[in-house]
């Protein structure tokens, strides 16, 4: 079922839907922290999300360009 709406997974060519998924609310939250001043904050929920990213080098890139911002 979560093909029809996600898509098929392909890691080996770094796309991987259910992962940037699964990382949308800790990068929601972390955007969120930003924006509150909260740099710290942000960048544990940036943890998260990385983690949760797996192999889905889109929103790995999204995290990293994001974490740019926390330094």
């Amino acid at each position: 079922m979560l093909r029809i709406y996600l898509g098929e997974r392909d890691v080996t060519a770094g796309q991987d839907p259910w992962a940037a998924m699964a990382a949308r609310a800790s990068l929601c939250r972390a955007r969120a922290a930003l924006g509150q001043g909260d740099q710290a904050a942000a960048r544990q929920h940036l943890t998260a999300a990385l983690e949760l990213a797996g192999l889905d080098s889109d929103t790995q890139q999204e995290v990293r360009g994001i974490m740019e911002q926390c330094k």
